[in-house]
């Protein structure tokens, strides 16, 4: 008469990419520049919160296809292009880690894109090409 367990089921796996977006200032003297960070939708899994832009991945992927799914999705969320919207200064992988929620089992890869908007460009780029159902800093 004792309670039996419950038999969990495994969490799927799944893989995501995510690109730290750096925009150097346009003037080469000043220092710094500003990270791209997108709010989540206000349902699902970490609705609302902010988060650096990512690509969930359909499987493992290698370094090259991720690094692709990165930049069709800042090309078609952004515009963000190399050598026509922006110059790239720096590109390189951070590493990855694996976050476990109660029923996923998330591999991140996480990549540094530091850009510098070509000359001509503005932050302008940024405010009248992003998508519309997009809530973005």
């Amino acid at each position: 008469d004792y309670p039996t367990k419950v038999v969990k089921a495994k969490p799927r796996c799944d893989f995501c990419c995510v690109c730290v977006l750096e925009i150097l200032n346009q003037e080469r003297n000043q220092s710094g520049g500003r990270f791209v960070l997108i709010k989540r939708p206000e349902e699902g899994l970490l609705a609302g919160l902010w988060e650096f832009p990512s690509v969930i991945l359909e499987e493992e992927a290698d370094f090259e296809t991720r690094r692709n799914a990165i930049d069709v999705y800042l090309k078609e969320t952004f515009h963000v292009e190399a050598k026509k919207t922006c110059s790239i200064v720096s590109r390189r992988e951070l590493g990855e880690f694996v976050h476990i929620f109660t029923h996923i089992r998330r591999k991140i890869y996480v990549e540094l894109l530091v850009v510098q908007l070509t000359e001509g460009e503005t932050d302008d780029l940024f405010k009248d090409h992003a998508k519309d159902n997009l809530t973005w800093k």
